[in-house]
């Protein structure tokens, strides 16, 4: 705005003064995951699943509920999309894992659902470690640390086999005072 246009520029809100419960965020993420998907916009889908899977107190289900596997699903149809749009052959994780390295600093997202997608079904053994550990570390950056918990669960589709990486959820976990998923993720651990 121009000075002297004699336009004032919009207000914004406040800030809240107390953060909404848990319940409330969920139902927000969820709408907006609910949307995206509706809208076919699978990035915007996988951020607010990652938000919402990040709750302490999120649902698994109900209507607005969040699993895991959701946000797996997303992130191996992302996944696809960049390595398609990279020209990247299916088999060559090498190549992937080094793409998926790369897009880390400019496309976390892109980056976090290449891994995502390897560290389940990567054939060697150093490629599912190296996938794992890279998904976690990025989702630990981004202050996602419950849903990193939640993706590697023990039960999951694709549990951490890393120790390392089971040991950092342990404590996650223990953090966050869930302590038989903890012990869990040690057991993996040892």
């Amino acid at each position: 705005i121009k000075k002297g246009s004699g336009k004032k520029p919009p207000k914004v809100a406040p800030p809240l003064a107390v953060k909404p419960p848990s319940k409330v965020l969920a139902a927000y993420w969820s709408i907006i995951a609910q949307a995206a998907g509706q809208l076919k916009n699978p990035a915007l889908q996988a951020e607010a699943l990652e938000r919402q899977l990040n709750l302490p107190t999120s649902p698994e289900d109900g209507l607005f509920g969040a699993a895991a596997e959701n946000l797996r699903r997303i992130y191996a149809e992302l996944a696809l999309t960049a390595a398609n749009q990279a020209q990247l052959l299916v088999g060559e994780e090498a190549a992937w894992l080094d793409f998926a390295a790369r897009s880390a600093a400019t496309s976390p997202l892109a980056a976090r659902a290449l891994f995502a997608y390897l560290a389940p079904r990567s054939t060697a053994r150093q490629a599912r470690a190296a996938a794992e550990t890279r998904l976690a570390s990025l989702l630990l950056d981004s202050n996602l640390d419950i849903t990193a918990m939640r993706l590697f669960a023990p039960d999951a589709h694709f549990p951490a086999a890393n120790p390392t990486v089971c040991a950092a959820l342990g404590e996650i976990a223990l953090r966050n005072q869930i302590y038989p998923l903890a012990a869990k993720y040690w057991r993996e651990a040892d």
